[in-house]
């Protein structure tokens, strides 16, 4: 089972190991204007530790590379320098390949095929009609869950 969380419901978390779950994305939508730091802190209040099989996104859909650097920056100084390889980065594959070069683990590109720039997982679409839940963003990730599940803590 692979999730990506917009809720950070401890509840739902637990809920979610209990069932099984290998990797799970919990991520939050950095917001232009507003200091990096200061989103980490807010998200560190709300999310807590982090656990076997998590990573925490950042998603960097607007605003300038600053904002983000401190954010990481931030999630450092919260979570310890462990947590490096635990923080990604999800965004568009042009506003990444806009911010220099910047280092993203989740991208989206909704155009095929799937692009050749450096990432783990790719959203090919936000149009993906799943039965029993609707129309919903799709990701596709070229490994099998065992290796999937090596990138979360």
């Amino acid at each position: 089972m692979i999730a990506a969380q917009r809720s950070r419901s401890p509840a739902r978390r637990a809920d979610l190991h209990a069932a099984g779950i290998r990797f799970l994305g919990i991520y939050q939508y950095l917001v232009s204007g507003q200091n990096g730091a200061s989103q980490a802190q807010a998200f560190h209040r709300l999310v807590g530790p982090i656990q076997q099989g998590k990573v925490f996104v950042a998603d960097f859909e607007e605003g300038d590379k600053p904002m983000l650097t401190d954010w990481y920056n931030e999630m450092h100084t919260l979570y310890g320098p462990g947590i490096t390889d635990y923080l990604w980065t999800y965004t568009g594959v042009d506003f990444g390949e806009e911010r220099d070069g910047l280092p993203v683990q989740w991208i989206a590109d909704y155009d095929a095929p799937e692009p050749d720039t450096s990432h783990v997982l790719w959203q090919f679409t936000d149009a993906y009609d799943v039965p029993g839940v609707g129309i919903t963003d799709c990701n596709q990730y070229d490994g099998t869950m065992a290796q999937l599940a090596t990138h979360g803590w």
